[in-house]
């Protein structure tokens, strides 16, 4: 099944070689499996940090962009101040109403962490149990 030959009749290991060769791939699969684990885990950090870091730089300028377009609404309607103090404010919460609903959905559909992984490790139950 994994490689190992057990014909009955040949005695040229003895029961001692068998487990010793029963222990190796058990190893291997185990040290297959780490790797596998240490590659998404890279590729996740690597994913990361410039998602990050490109998420701030936006959050900063739009937020920029919508102080100056706030200024500029309040200032044109200058004589209805408050009217337009408190449409903005509305719309801000709407806004920010909508982006936690947003955000909600997006966190409820993440991916299962390690899922490669342990798909493989289902894999290998299945045929140490076969």
């Amino acid at each position: 099944m994994f490689g190992l030959d057990f014909r009955e009749g040949e005695s040229s290991g003895g029961l001692l070689e068998r487990g010793k060769a029963i222990l190796a791939l058990l190893l291997q699969m185990v040290y297959n499996r780490l790797e596998l684990v240490s590659t998404e885990v890279q590729e996740e950090y690597e994913r990361f940090w410039p998602l990050l870091v490109w998420t701030l730089v936006s959050v900063v300028l739009i937020s920029f962009a919508v102080l100056f377009l706030s200024l500029w609404i309040i200032l044109y309607f200058w004589s209805s101040r408050l009217i337009a103090v408190g449409v903005v404010a509305g719309v801000y919460l709407f806004a920010g109403v909508l982006l936690v609903a947003y955000v909600n959905s997006l966190w409820s559909r993440r991916s299962k962490l390690f899922e490669t992984s342990l798909a493989e490790l289902e894999k290998d139950l299945h045929k140490l149990r076969d």
